[in-house]
Parts: C-alpha cells; structure tokens; sequence
C-alpha cells in the first residue's frame, strides 16, 4: 500500500490507533476502483460473446392494424 501511495502521491490510508482506516482520497480511489473492475468484467463477458459469433439484435413486433407506411418512416 505504501508503494501505491507513494506512486500515486495521495495518502490512501492513516493510521488510528492500531487501525489502518481510508481517507477521504482513499474512499474515492476504492469505489472508483470497483468501478473500472466492473468494466473490466464486463469488457470480458462481451470479448467472449463476441468470440461465440454473438451479435446484437432487435427483434420488432407489430400489430397487423398499424398503417405500414408510418413504421416505414419510422424505420428509414
């Protein structure tokens, strides 16, 4: 932790008593964190789905009663 803080140059943590509690900056580092990892994952998951062929798709349903020529002007 002290070398992440000293490349950082931000104090992550402090010392209270026997405790090593977050400062301020360290709060904000942690759930930024938490943050990217999550992208990271989801990075992941869709390199995979990619890699299975997947592509996105929309599928439209439409009642037989809907002028066509409005959901064509809708969908150019």
């Amino acid at each position: 932790m002290a070398k992440l803080q000293g490349m950082l140059d931000v104090q992550l943590l402090k010392v209270i008593g026997r405790k090593a509690v977050l400062t301020a900056a360290g709060h904000t580092m942690l759930r930024r964190s938490r943050y990217l990892t999550q992208n990271v994952k989801d990075l992941e998951s869709l390199a995979i789905n990619i890699n299975k062929d997947w592509e996105p798709e929309v599928q439209i349903v439409i009642d037989l009663a809907y002028p066509r020529e409005r959901l064509n002007t809708v969908l150019k």
